[in-house]
């Protein structure tokens, strides 16, 4: 190489970033460009008058941090324990009540 000749060089860095893996179909749209996705939120026991597995589904803010393939990297208002839902988000809107008959989601450890 001599002077005034341009070089390239990558370098890749592994940076330690915290978050959650989901797939591509858990995100759903969100006020100005953002990005979200639905949990089952639980429900009080008044409001549910015997029924098992009804949930409340509720809306979690999130930021995507990387895609690959059919998942995606995401951190955002998650909390230890949610229980994303996965499919069928074009159904849903924050408050609905949902039965499960099988909890599929991805649960956030």
């Amino acid at each position: 190489m001599s002077p005034g000749q341009v070089a390239r060089w990558k370098l890749a860095e592994t940076i330690p970033t915290a978050g959650y893996w989901l797939p591509t179909t858990a995100l759903v749209q969100g006020v100005r460009g953002l990005w979200s996705c639905y949990v089952l939120g639980e429900l009080a026991e008044s409001d549910l008058s015997g029924a098992t597995h009804v949930f409340s589904v509720e809306r979690r803010d999130v930021e995507i941090l990387q895609t690959q393939s059919n998942r995606i990297l995401v951190r955002g208002t998650l909390q230890p324990g949610d229980q994303v839902i996965v499919g069928g988000t074009h159904r849903l809107v924050p408050g609905q009540w949902v039965r499960s008959k099988t909890v599929a989601g991805v649960k956030v450890p």
